[in-house]
């Protein structure tokens, strides 16, 4: 199966599409969505009042393997996305929920500059640091 992995920053900021490469995925290549952008202070309720209705509706979604949005610490105007799919089918599913467009819809307009959202497709996945700090033989 054919897949462009793209930038999804057109999904929430409006801009333009950009294609970053062309490659052959498996169709349940489970994905990562992990995005970080400041709203304005004006923003902020409506942000956060929109992203918690997000949360319940979304974590019982078939293809959710976690979601999650975090307050940079520092910056009270911050946020983390991250969000773990069964695959980009299930990411795109979820994309296009009343609840999820609702905010997306929004959500340009709550933003200070533009959002920085990466989508990594996991093609390997090691649970734990004890092989990554293994010492060398």
């Amino acid at each position: 199966m054919k897949s462009i992995i793209v930038l999804l920053c057109f999904i929430l900021t409006s801009c333009a599409v950009t294609v970053v490469e062309e490659v052959n995925l498996a169709p349940d290549v489970p994905v990562v969505l992990a995005a970080r952008f400041t709203v304005t202070e004006q923003g902020r309720d409506e942000f956060l009042l929109l992203a918690n209705a997000t949360l319940e509706p979304t974590r019982k979604e078939p293809g959710c393997i976690s979601y999650a949005f975090y307050n940079q610490p520092g910056d009270m105007n911050s946020f983390i996305y991250f969000e773990e799919w069964k695959s980009r089918e299930a990411l795109t599913k979820h994309l296009r929920k009343p609840y999820v467009e609702k905010l997306l819809n929004a959500f340009s307009g709550l933003l200070q500059g533009s959002a920085d959202v990466r989508v990594y497709d996991i093609n390997n996945l090691t649970y734990g640091l004890d092989d990554l700090l293994k010492k060398p033989q």
